[in-house]
């Protein structure tokens, strides 16, 4: 299995697929949620850590899915 790390590099430089298209999922422990957010909203990352244009971090561990016009390309699930 790819790792979330891994994936993020293929979107960065990957220059057949569409960055304005992809949306990340997290789980926000604090609102008990899955919450979406653009790609084009991460201003980085590291192997640790999204940094949001607003200075938020996103752990990498929270990331359940990745999708391009919900269509499916990553996931944590194992199904």
């Amino acid at each position: 299995m790819i790792t979330i790390f891994e994936y993020l590099n293929k979107i960065q430089w990957d220059k057949n697929l569409n960055k304005d298209s992809i949306t990340l999922h997290y789980y926000d422990r604090i609102k008990k949620c899955l919450l979406t957010l653009r790609f084009n909203d991460v201003k980085d990352y590291d192997k640790q850590f999204l940094i949001l244009n607003n200075d938020v971090n996103v752990p990498l561990h929270r990331i359940m899915e990745i999708r391009s016009n919900n269509k499916l390309l990553w996931s944590r699930k194992k199904c």
